[in-house]
């Protein structure tokens, strides 16, 4: 329990960019077009460079558990009496919450993080200027899981509290805009800073594109997989 595991090949390369460990100097240049947005990645670097020592990109996540199931806990205790909602909250931490602290990776810490904003956000809504900003961590961290996240809890908002669509459409609109302009934001720091990186992108959307379809050979997804795969190695 006190080891935890990073349980992703995205998460690995990720850390070791970060942190400076194929030989180079900790950058935030990480390729992706829709993860660990430059501006966060600057902050891990930058923390990487200060205290090498240290895992920074482990922590920055144990971070985000924590402060996502300190909000759950919140929640469930203004939803409960105190034993009840403490009972309620060591059931889901132990079916959800410990799996996730042992195999940190960066989806299933924003699932968590951002379901957490959410929830908070529809039992306290008068801190809006602060879930907006944890949104936008969230967002930075995995843009499309709390695009997702937003749009069911707030139809969720909409049955329990009875209010005008208008008003639950308004922070969806504002919160599809921001991350609509960080993710632009993300390709024209990576198209400036990294040579090709419009075509290498290209090529690894073919290859994901080929990974989760068959690779039947008289299908075109073959051929896409065969013409990535050429390129690539």
């Amino acid at each position: 329990f006190f080891i935890p595991v990073i349980n992703s090949a995205d998460d690995v390369f990720l850390m070791y960019q970060l942190a400076g460990g194929f030989g180079e100097l900790p950058d935030n240049l990480l390729h992706y077009d829709h993860i660990l947005h430059p501006w966060l990645g600057a902050i891990l670097a930058a923390l990487f460079r200060w205290q090498p020592n240290f895992n920074w990109y482990t922590g920055f996540f144990i971070l985000c558990q924590y402060i996502s199931w300190v909000m759950i806990a919140r929640v469930l205790l203004h939803l409960f009496n105190r034993s009840s909602g403490l009972a309620v909250f060591f059931l889901l931490f132990l079916l959800a919450g410990v799996n996730g602290l042992q195999s940190l990776n960066l989806t299933s810490t924003t699932w968590v993080f951002s379901i957490s904003i959410v929830i908070s956000w529809i039992y306290f809504p008068r801190f809006v200027i602060i879930y907006f900003f944890l949104l936008l961590i969230a967002g930075s961290i995995r843009l499309q899981i709390p695009l997702i996240v937003t749009g069911l809890f707030i139809s969720v908002q909409w049955n329990l509290k009875k209010i005008s669509w208008w008003k639950s459409l308004f922070p969806l609109l504002a919160i599809c805009i921001s991350f609509f302009l960080l993710n632009l934001v993300q390709k024209k720091y990576y198209s400036k800073n990294i040579h090709e990186w419009d075509k290498s992108e290209s090529l690894r959307q073919d290859l994901f594109y080929a990974f989760n379809r068959p690779k039947d050979m008289d299908k075109p997804d073959s051929l896409i997989f065969q013409n990535a795969t050429e390129k690539a190695f």
